[in-house]
């Protein structure tokens, strides 16, 4: 992200480079920079200012575009047309699957598959959370009562999470219709429902590890 701020301390040497014709900058950066110039003096022939200002038209364009084919690479059919149906992102699934545990990517695609009334799929999502991160929660502690180093590395239950996260994209693959087109649907709710669940979790092992240290310094 731009930070306006930072351009308006440049010196007009440096905010010059920012609006020539084979500028590397981002459109915001050149589009502050042109401002900048402007509020300091610099006057544009209309020339100049037809360059600028389709060049500024121009990396917009393709910096939106860029930005489309990567979601696109997660929500191939995810559309703005406001009249599609909402559902929750393969990426905000993949990303709650991760963070949170399979169990809430799995309920956020059962969530889905209910809007799609396909309840079936979406017992069998909500089922696979549930079961999944049932058993990556045994097999982590039976595993920590091991003496393997790699039981105890912080990246399994990471890596755990991404099996199950692919497990999640390989039923949806199976089970959502390949034409659907849908929008993105907020995660707002399901983020705070995740962290009232999580902070006292979090809070209460900090508590448990602050103890431990505590007992090995005496």
């Amino acid at each position: 992200m731009v930070n306006k701020k930072v351009i308006e301390k440049l010196s007009d040497r440096e905010l010059e480079n920012y609006i020539k014709s084979d500028s590397k900058f981002v459109a915001p950066a050149i589009t502050y920079a042109y401002e900048v110039l402007q509020s300091r003096g610099r006057v544009f022939e209309e020339s100049e200012k037809l360059q600028i200002e389709q060049m500024i038209s121009e990396k917009t364009q393709a910096e939106t575009d860029e930005k489309h084919k990567y979601y696109k690479a997660w929500d191939e059919n995810m559309t703005e047309n406001p009249s599609a149906i909402e559902l929750y992102s393969n990426k905000v699934i993949w990303i709650f699957s991760i963070l949170f545990g399979v169990f809430f990517g799995g309920f956020l695609q059962a969530i889905n598959f209910v809007r799609l009334k396909n309840n079936k799929v979406a017992v069998i999502s909500a089922s696979f959370g549930i079961l999944f991160s049932a058993g990556q929660v045994l097999l982590l502690n039976y595993i920590e009562t091991l003496d393997y180093h790699f039981g105890k590395s912080r990246f399994l239950p990471l890596f755990l999470s991404a099996i199950g996260s692919a497990i999640l994209i390989f039923i949806r693959d199976k089970s959502q219709p390949k034409e659907l087109k849908y929008k993105g649907r907020s995660f707002v709710v399901p983020l705070i429902v995740a962290l009232v669940i999580y902070i006292p979790i979090v809070y209460f092992m900090f508590l448990e590890l602050q103890e431990q240290i505590n007992q090995i310094k005496q």
